[in-house]
């Protein structure tokens, strides 16, 4: 995103920055929540599509692709979505794009 489209001064962008990442990390908490509640996987037992779509927004994170700061916000603030990547990132296939596209380290599941 680019806040400083948002901002009025240029002492501002931090903060709209912030503000940003703090609105995102809450919509991310409802996902998390969501996967506590019936999870592990979005549809619950079972995997699908929507899982690896979720899995590659969450890996790719808030900061706008790999080596940035803010890359691990949501895998840092919301643990079963972070489970939810390793779950998909293990798979036999997709998890082979996953981590090829994200450029993700090797994982293992249950930690």
């Amino acid at each position: 995103f680019y806040p400083n489209r948002y901002a009025v001064r240029d002492d501002d962008v931090d903060r709209v920055r912030a503000a940003a990442t703090a609105r995102a990390l809450e919509r991310w908490r409802v996902v998390d929540a969501w996967l506590e509640a019936d999870g592990p996987y979005l549809l619950g037992a079972r995997s699908s599509l929507a899982d690896l779509h979720l899995a590659m927004w969450a890996a790719y994170g808030l900061g706008g692709g790999p080596g940035r700061e803010a890359r691990r916000a949501i895998l840092d603030a919301c643990p079963r979505v972070a489970h939810l990547v390793e779950l998909c990132a293990a798979r036999p296939k997709s998890g082979k794009f996953l981590t090829a596209l994200l450029d993700l380290p090797a994982v293992t599941v249950g930690r």
